[in-house]
């Protein structure tokens, strides 16, 4: 039984689109992104060969969301992909750096936009290079004792 659903249609959908991406990546050699993916061993699973059981696995693709696995050193199967919104996709970069602080452990962002951080994002930063702790970091004024 095919259930493309018009997926597969002259604008094929957002859902069909990211299938195909993923098996090209995967799969190509001459994908621009292969050697992110398929070069490092990255696949997809016998199952999701078929667009049917993908659709029929993963749902469709919500606007504002693109394919993610929750493990980036895992492949593509349905207990580790789900449909992420950009910020989610963003958390879950390798180079995303993750602070604890006060208890709480957030991305280098976050804690720049927390109400406790007295710092701009890229003065915070600069002090965590420079090797001041991570609560400090975050609640020392900028310029201390200057006055305006």
């Amino acid at each position: 039984m095919n259930r493309s659903h018009g997926h597969k249609s002259k604008k094929p959908s957002r859902t069909y689109v990211s299938w195909v991406s993923m098996k090209q990546r995967c799969t190509n050699p001459k994908d621009t992104y292969w050697h992110r993916y398929g070069g490092r061993g990255i696949s997809v699973c016998d199952r999701w060969e078929s667009f049917e059981n993908f659709l029929d696995d993963m749902g469709e693709r919500p606007i504002g969301t693109s394919l993610e696995r929750r493990k980036n050193d895992e492949g593509y199967f349905k207990e580790n992909c789900f449909w992420a919104t950009p910020k989610e996709q963003a958390m879950n970069r390798s180079s995303t750096s993750f602070l604890t602080a006060f208890g709480e452990t957030k991305t280098l962002s976050d804690w720049a936009k927390d109400e406790r951080c007295a710092v701009k994002k890229s003065s915070f930063w600069s002090r965590l290079k420079a090797g001041w702790d991570i609560e400090g970091a975050i609640v020392s004024p900028a310029n201390p004792g200057r006055r305006l």
